[in-house]
């Protein structure tokens, strides 16, 4: 079959052609990715969102935002060359393949060929008509399903046996016949209408598409040889504006969205045509490489999807477009930019660059662009001081200043000639830089480190250094240093004239400002910071944003005249931001601000935030099309089109706001399977069978012990699937939605009875949630114990058998009353007397001991009480003897929780009652203070431990104490506070949220770090130091892992080697399994330790405790 696609195609390979173009926003899906087969020949989006994908000769595809999935012969996919996808009104999916036509509702495949009437087995092209009827186009001519039965199609002569790649029904039900060779027809209860071309244009004979503009009702016919229009009384060849013709190439697909025409070209380009008038205007054309298209769509959200020879092409929203090295620019990280000129549709501007100076980039109205690199003369010689282009700008006196590393250039752009400045005391520099340019010496010029430029608004040119700032009027240098001092040794980053007319001087040591009269610095003492600011601007509102490295200070216009006396109101990563790294900002007409950072661009509806300090942030980075990802200091400009021009490290990334059209599309959301236990199981004795469209059980009943319960699901949208998030609740066991994570998975272990509601649902990545979330209900049967029948039967049962113990135990009374007595005349011998007595003091004190260790656990809180506040928590408790020297402890008051983990002097009995004396004494402190800190919990502890024991320190006396980690967590303001006796506290963080400070010996593995947070050297007890102990505070973040422990884990000997099991292994542990619900972290470290032991003594009570914040 793979030949008969090259038959349809070679006659074209000639029109092939390589043109350059701007690098837009695209991804290319291949095997690698999932996909079937490399050569993709139809697409089809279902009412899911889900794309199907048909391949020459792989089968199909499905691919649903996160994964493809393989339909094949395996599978009961007959026909693996795929030329068609389309669905009927049933919801039935149609394949026209190599193979005859093959219906799918979901579970089965059913097979039309000729066997069953087809005319051919090859089907092109399927659709359906108003009455239901199924038609097929094939290599020889037409038919269609009606009531089961193909009937062949014979009411247009030149149609039979004519191959038919097309079969389209407009909005009238004409019936249109795309043939391959024999033109066009449409076909009614009328007649036909035929469109065939002389052969000196045989080519528009050859039909690949047919399709309907939604609004004009105008047809749409690409064809080899261009595309083809019909108003509704004839057919023309369509004609539009612009470099990019497609009326002599081969057209092979064409789609309409949002009242924009796109075509596929078989070379590989595809072309946006947009409405301008009465003109149709190209709006700009994306060249996909050296590839054949062969399909195209544009989904529900707007992407465009290409099949083509070389897999799968995705190409979202261009709201971004891309020029690098590899496109001409002399270097990728761009440092500056400027528009110098604008002639007709076309525009230039200079780009500057970290290295190899500046160029001029002419870009048209088409997004074609052209590039000169200008630092070098014809022979390659250069022509400026500095290749590092730091600073760009033309001033209302049309002059072209260049900011160099190594001094300042001005460009005559008529005459293409320069001429450098560089400071008087850089005389031999100079001759080192650029022994072939024009230069001279500038003795007013204060460094040779050009940084910024500003023209104020009296002409003046401002230039910021490395040494403070210089004037230039008209050309003469005045070096501002000298008449006011304090930024003569500041590097100037930028430089700002606000409304008042106030100068802003950006540097490494925060804000200057120059009121005409006197330069003050704005600093910590004005509750700003001594830290470094890229830049300042304005608003509409002439509020202030200023951009740091701490994120962005927004001060109230009259911020000056209240200086130190109001604080300002700063955004950063707490609150929406992708960095707090801001390196640029500029606002669009909208008073949108574009906060650029090393994570792309940041977005902010300042007018939004002024009027009701309501934070709307989006984000843009690779994901989105913003290629260059990580922007330079203050590489932006804003053009009079609302363009925006952005400097990154990975070359010039525009962007265009026309396009930046948010996604409003809801996903929707599909349970994909449900496991039992974390497998995957026949759910056929537990329901009614599978629902055809679901795929998911009907009418699940599950028994008591089959309640581990997981479903995985997926929102089919396509835009950016990476960036989709997901809110899931189980109705019946908890009414709130779960935060809204990237996690497609919720896992339920251990489900009591009852009757259970699943909810889940999506949100894009413009934040658009889904309005109706997907449901699933199941049920789960009460155990035979809870039962009424059962309770009667024990009920019964209970009643006979104390009857008979009462009886038996009489009887047995009376035995042992005469076997005793009997016992005592036979015992005579004082030998055996001894003996009976040694034996029940032995049996004695281990009841004893026994009776303490439930009097222990009796003391010990329930696991069940703690996760009332943390139900994702676990207690690996494991004493070494039969009572424990290691305690849990734990306590709610008020808001608080107090929690600790502690190992008394000892173990066995000695260590039993040291940790009742523990649990007691804990119990007494917070419960007379509720607001007790973590650190004077320990100290009042320490004190009653001392006073009980009277412990002095001399020499022979007992100094018996406990080594203790305690947390007081306040699950309103999720405030942690820890105070430590000799153990630490560890707590395992996602590395994109705020450190915490006071951590030290971290460790970190993927995306998270363990934090650990230094107990004080000194037991409960008497010791040297009798300091306060240290209280610790720290704000929680969402999923912190933290976990409490004694030393019997990481000391005990086992493995291998027989040695210490030791910290950082354990550390390593929690950081692995730091997304494992806690019920499980605590099976794992339970049968690590065991399995460590191995043929070994446990040496030392076990104990360690974990809690999930959420």
């Amino acid at each position: 079959m793979k030949s008969k696609i090259l038959y349809i195609i070679l006659p074209i390979l000639f029109l092939f052609n390589i043109v350059s173009a701007q690098n837009y926003n695209k991804k290319n899906y291949s095997i690698q990715d999932g996909l079937a087969q490399s050569q993709v020949l139809s697409l089809f989006q279902d009412s899911l969102g889900n794309l199907w994908i048909g391949t020459n000769g792989g089968g199909i595809s499905v691919y649903n935002g996160k994964e493809f999935i393989t339909i094949n012969e395996e599978d009961g996919l007959v026909g693996t060359v795929i030329y068609s996808i389309t669905s009927d009104k049933k919801g039935n999916l149609w394949f026209g393949t190599d193979k005859g036509a093959i219906k799918y509702n979901g579970f089965k495949f059913e097979t039309y060929n000729q066997i069953k009437g087809m005319p051919h087995n090859w089907v092109y092209s399927v659709a359906e008509d108003n009455e239901n009827r199924i038609w097929f186009g094939t290599d020889a001519g037409a038919a269609y399903l009606e009531n089961g039965t193909i009937k062949i199609f014979d009411k247009v002569e030149k149609l039979k046996n004519a191959n038919i790649w097309k079969i389209y029904f407009d909005k009238f039900n004409n019936i249109w016949f795309g043939t391959l060779g024999q033109g066009v027809f449409k076909y009614n209860k009328e007649g036909v209408e035929e469109f065939i071309y002389p052969d000196s244009l045989k080519n528009r004979n050859s039909i690949r598409s047919i399709t309907q503009h939604d609004v004009t009702d105008e047809i749409y016919i690409g064809t080899y040889n261009g595309v083809l229009i019909y108003d509704g009384r004839e057919i023309r060849v369509y004609e539009y504006e612009g470099k990019e013709k497609a009326t002599k190439l081969t057209v092979m697909d064409v789609a309409i969205n949002e009242d924009k025409l796109w075509l596929a070209r078989y070379d590989g380009k595809l072309i946006r045509l947009e409405q301008k008038g009465e003109k149709i205007d190209l709006g700009f054309t994306i060249n996909l490489g050296k590839i054949f298209i062969y399909c195209m769509i544009v989904d529900a959200e707007g992407n465009t999807w290409v099949g083509s020879n070389n897999g799968l092409y995705k190409i979202p929203r261009i709201k971004f477009y891309n020029i690098d090295e590899n496109l001409g620019l002399q270097n990728n990280s761009v440092y500056s930019i400027c528009k110098v000129g604008e002639i007709q549709d076309t525009s230039e501007f200079f780009i500057g660059t970290n290295k190899k100076g500046f160029s001029s980039l002419k870009i048209d109205k088409y997004n074609d662009f052209e590039i000169k690199i200008l630092t070098y003369d014809e022979n390659s010689k250069l022509q400026m001081n500095g290749q590092q282009v730091s600073s760009l700008i033309k001033t209302s006196y049309n002059r072209l200043w260049i900011g160099t590393n190594y001094g300042l250039t001005l460009y005559d752009n008529a005459k293409k000639d320069m001429f450098s400045f560089v400071p008087e005391m850089d005389r031999t520099t100079v001759k080192k830089v650029a022994p072939d340019g024009k230069f001279g010496f500038a003795e007013n010029l204060s460094s040779e480190e050009v940084r910024s430029f500003y023209e104020d608004s009296k002409n003046v040119l401002w230039v910021g250094t490395g040494k403070g700032i210089t004037k230039i009027i008209d050309t003469t240098f005045y070096n501002f240093n000298n008449e006011f001092k304090g930024l003569e040794d500041k590097i100037i980053w930028n430089i700002f004239e606000d409304n008042n007319h106030n100068f802003w001087f950006s540097t490494y040591e925060g804000l200057y400002v120059f009121n005409g009269k006197n330069i003050k610095h704005i600093g910590e003492e004005d509750g700003f910071i001594d830290d470094k600011v890229n830049c300042v601007l304005q608003d509409g509102g002439n509020n202030y944003w200023i951009a740091t490295k701490k994120g962005v200070y927004k001060y109230n216009y009259d911020f000056l005249d209240n200086l130190g006396k109001t604080k300002p109101e700063i955004i950063n990563t707490s609150n929406g931001l992708s960095s707090n790294n801001i390196y640029l900002m500029v606002m669009d007409d909208n008073e949108n601000l574009f906060i650029g950072s090393e994570k792309g661009i940041d977005i902010l509806n300042t007018k939004l935030y002024n009027a009701s300090k309501k934070i709307e942030i989006r984000n843009y980075g690779e994901l989105d099309g913003f290629m260059g990802q990580e922007c330079n200091i203050n590489a932006v400009y804003k053009d009079n089109d609302g363009k925006i021009y952005f400097g990154t490290v990975r070359g010039l990334t525009i962007y265009d706001p026309k396009y930046d059209i948010p996604n409003r599309v809801q996903p929707i959301t599909q349970i994909t399977n449900i496991q039992m236990n974390f497998k995957n199981i026949d759910w056929s004795p537990y329901s009614e069978g599978i629902d055809s469209i679901s795929k998911l059980p009907k009418k699940l009943v599950l028994p008591y012990n089959k309640n581990h319960i997981t479903f995985e699901f997926v929102a089919a949208s396509l835009t950016v699937p990476e960036k989709v998030k997901y809110q899931y609740k189980l109705e019946g066991l908890n009414e709130e939605w779960s935060p809204a994570k990237t996690k497609n998975e919720a896992d339920y272990p251990s489900l009591p009875d009852g009757v259970y509601k699943f909810k889940v649902r999506a949100c894009n990545s413009d934040g658009v949630w889904s309005e109706n979330p997907t449901v699933f209900e199941f049920e789960i049967l009460p155990p035979y114990w809870k039962t009424w029948w059962f309770y009667t039967i024990i009920t019964i049962i209970s009643i006979i058998l104390i009857y008979i113990y009462i009886k038996r135990r009489e009887a047995s009374l009376l035995r042992d009353k005469e076997i005793l007595e009997q016992k005592v005349e036979e015992r005579t011998e004082e030998v055996v007397k001894q003996k009976e007595i040694v034996e029940q003091k032995n049996k004695d004190i281990t009841d004893s001991i026994n009776y303490a260790k439930n009097i222990q656990e009796a003391v010990l809180v329930s696991i069940s009480e703690i996760k009332q506040n943390f139900d994702d928590s676990f207690v690996l408790y494991k004493p070494r003897d039969i009572v424990s020297g290691d305690f849990y402890w734990y306590s709610f008051r008020g808001n608080s929780a107090y929690i600790a983990a502690a190992d008394c002097t000892g173990h066995g009995v000695p260590g039993a009652f040291m940790s009742m004396l523990g649990m007691a004494f804990l119990n007494e402190i917070v419960s007379k203070d509720a607001n007790i800190t973590a650190n004077q919990v320990l100290n009042k502890l320490r004190q009653n431990v001392i006073d009980s024991l009277h412990q002095t320190g001399e020499e022979g006396t007992q100094k018996d104490g406990m080594d203790i980690t305690l947390c007081k967590v306040n699950k309103v303001t999720n405030e942690l506070q820890y105070a430590g006796a000799n153990n630490p506290l560890y707590i395992v963080r996602d590395k994109n949220h705020p450190a915490i400070e006071e951590s030290s010996a971290n460790l970190e593995m993927y995306d998270h770090i363990l934090y650990e947070i230094k107990a004080d050297k000194m037991p409960i007890g008497y010791h040297i130091n009798t300091n306060s102990f240290s209280n610790h505070s720290i704000v929680l973040s969402d999923e912190d892992s933290i976990y409490l422990f004694s030393d019997g884990y990481p000391d005990q000997f086992g493995g291998p080697d027989g040695k210490k099991f030791k910290y950082k292994p354990m550390k390593e542990m929690f950081l692995e399994m730091h997304d494992t619900p806690m019920y499980k972290q605590r099976d794992i470290l339970d049968r690590r330790i065991v399995k460590w032991i191995g043929d070994l003594e446990q040496i030392d009570d076990i104990l360690v405790i974990g809690l999930r914040v959420k």
